[in-house]
């Protein structure tokens, strides 16, 4: 018996197992000299090693050609084929019982694996749940011992292998599962490029609902101030609770489409959305009108949140860059654009028919969504699927992965609002880059109360006048998109020339924010020592355009730079800077008319002009230490 064999069934052992299934002959196997326990053990500790599913033909074919290349095998290679051994398709590591107690798994960690090629090698690998991902998730075959099965089955005869088999049978648990194909028409990343884009449009469409929902909520202020009989501060409230649903929802909602899809999530919950535009335009009181925001903020957030996700589904990650861009600048224009056109509704009808137009308008978007939108996430459709083969073929055995992998509501729950706090506070890069994008959030957000502050009070502009101001925003961002398409994404493709393993640097993400963060501190300085009188009123509307500008590349970058370093963590450093940047954006709208009143315009801008000059060297220490800063991170390193 082969040294490699014999660590296989030290490893068995080990773990509490007494009888071996042969992977043939499908029966329980006790002797040590039978050349199919010595392959399935062998086949045991490969795929343990490897921390691979072999579900697949193609993936036993590729197992068997690696335990072909190890000398310490003694059966001949022309022998190691698939129809030589029947390999079940599902991992060999389910072959280990199902009752083993957790110290079973995450014992033995001093023990280390010396060479896998080394026939002398007796070494056990050290368990762990990362390390053995499939004793914890998957279900498993229950093999009992020969003693204790005998004892509990009497009529069943010593030695006779058909009924041992057949009584395993019975009280196994075995699993089958499918995997998309690798041109499954039905596999979101299979999708036309057609419905690709359809898709894409359409959950863009939702960001731009939600984005603009935020801006327009500020030209009907002074109507509501006298309607309501409050104070101003009191009536910017109802911008800061709507950035507050922004940004604590999403902890509770993004686990709900992990379980239930995307389709359900954005359905249900842009229905609530405009549901409750109802109550924001029959509000009689601030109370009911900040119930509302908030509501809207919460239901609305999966529109700015999921999105992200949404992309990801059905783009690969060479493909992304335009999606993205698209999705940044639909968030930032419409957010500029909502008091541009709301300020022309509350001029012409009141600030109620902001409300009311913008219910009709998501109505008709709400039709859409439910015609137009289909599921994208692959492990939902996936689990859809296995439940329909199941139905059809009475197999309940049929499995998608996710379905045994996939963690509990309560589990996912936990998960979400935990993982990114810790991120936030033990990842240097996350903590940094979520800083920085929340103040600019800030000052986004700032921006809706200081321009109509600004150009009324210096320059005597109307409420609908004022908001063709936010149009030089707009204007910022588009140019800000143009530089990406043209110059950032050709250069982020270009570094792969220049890494050892031919992917594209993440840090080449960072050129264009290292601009932008320059020129967003000119503009605000800009925008704060020309908002005076004896100054023509473009000169602080050019500084609008170069913060908007700012605004739109730090944004991007963020989003990109995270999802490139963090992989299956990214969604939780998302969450991070998601929940941070939304609360600075509920924040700044209550101190800004204060702030620029006691201060003025000139020193009340150069104080956040100079708070953007700090935290725009973030992206050069970025550029210069970012490779050394991931290698030293928990959870970036165990990416690369």
């Amino acid at each position: 018996m082969s040294a490699a064999a014999a660590t296989g069934l030290q490893l068995a052992h080990s773990r509490g197992l007494r009888t071996v299934l042969c992977c043939v002959c499908r029966v329980p196997c006790t002797s040590r000299n039978c050349w199919r326990v010595q392959i399935n053990a062998y086949t045991r500790v490969v795929a343990v090693l490897l921390d691979t599913r072999y579900q697949s033909r193609r993936s036993h074919q590729s197992l068997l050609r690696h335990i072909g290349r190890l000398p310490s095998l003694q059966q001949p290679r022309s022998t190691l084929t698939v129809e030589s051994f029947a390999l079940p398709p599902m991992s060999t590591a389910q072959y280990l019982p199902q009752d083993l107690s957790e110290k079973d798994h995450v014992s033995d960690s001093d023990q280390t694996v010396t060479d896998i090629a080394d026939p002398s090698s007796t070494a056990v690998p050290p368990s762990s749940t990362t390390a053995y991902p499939a004793l914890h998730d998957q279900h498993h075959y229950a093999i009992p011992h020969d003693a204790a099965y005998h004892a509990a089955h009497p009529d069943v005869e010593k030695g006779d292998p058909r009924e041992l088999t057949n009584a395993i049978s019975r009280r196994r648990t075995d699993r089958i599962y499918i995997e998309w194909e690798e041109n499954d028409p039905e596999d979101p990343f299979n999708w036309s490029r057609t419905r690709k884009w359809v898709v894409t449009v359409v959950a863009n469409l939702m960001t731009f609902m939600v984005a603009f929902n935020a801006g327009a909520y500020t030209p009907g202020q002074a109507g509501m101030e006298e309607t309501f009989g409050v104070s101003r501060v009191a009536i910017i409230c109802g911008l800061t609770v709507y950035a507050l649903g922004f940004g604590v929802a999403p902890l509770v909602l993004a686990p709900l489409s992990e379980v239930y899809g995307r389709n359900p999530v954005y359905i249900v919950s842009f229905l609530i959305y405009t549901v409750f535009f109802i109550e924001c335009a029959l509000s009689q009181n601030l109370a009911t009108m900040l119930v509302g925001r908030f509501i809207q903020g919460c239901a609305g957030s999966t529109g700015s949140t999921m999105v992200g996700g949404t992309l990801a589904d059905i783009w690969h990650s060479d493909e992304r860059g335009t999606p993205m861009s698209m999705f940044a600048t639909v968030a930032m224009v419409s957010t500029s654009l909502g008091p541009l056109v709301a300020g022309y509704i509350n001029d012409g009808l009141g600030w109620r028919w902001i409300h009311w137009i913008q219910m009709i308008v998501c109505g008709v978007c709400c039709i859409v969504f439910v015609l137009v939108l289909r599921e994208s996430r692959g492990s939902v459709l996936l689990s859809k699927r296995a439940k329909k083969m199941r139905k059809e073929t009475g197999d309940q055995r049929i499995r998608a992965p996710a379905d045994d992998e996939r963690a509990s509501l309560a589990v996912l729950v936990k998960v979400s609002l935990t993982r990114p706090l810790w991120l936030l506070i033990s990842e240097p890069v996350v903590f940094s880059f979520s800083l920085w994008l929340a103040f600019v959030w800030g000052i986004l957000y700032l921006f809706l109360e200081s321009i109509p502050l600004t150009f009324q009070t210096v320059h005597g502009f109307s409420t609908s006048s004022v908001s063709l101001v936010f149009l030089a925003m707009t204007i910022g961002v588009l140019i800000g998109a143009v530089l990406d398409f043209t110059v950032q994404q050709p250069l982020y493709l270009k570094s792969a020339q220049r890494s050892e393993t031919g992917q594209p640097i993440p840090e080449s993400r960072l050129y264009s924010s290292c601009v932008g963060s320059l020129i967003l501190t000119g503009g605000m300085f800009m925008y704060g020592w020309s908002s005076r009188e004896g100054v023509h009123w473009i000169v602080p509307t050019i500084a609008v355009a170069m913060v908007g500008f700012g605004l739109y590349t730090i944004y991007l970058c963020v989003f990109n730079y995270l999802s490139d370093i963090y992989g299956r963590y990214a969604s939780s450093a998302l969450a991070a800077q998601s929940f941070l940047r939304n609360m600075f954006g509920a924040g700044f709208p209550l101190f800004t008319v204060q702030m620029f009143n006691k201060l003025g315009f000139a020193w009340a801008s150069s104080l956040l002009g100079f708070i953007a000059l700090a935290l725009s060297a973030v992206p050069f220490v970025l550029m210069k230490w970012g490779p050394e800063i991931r290698r030293r991170s928990k959870f970036a390193s165990n990416l690369e």
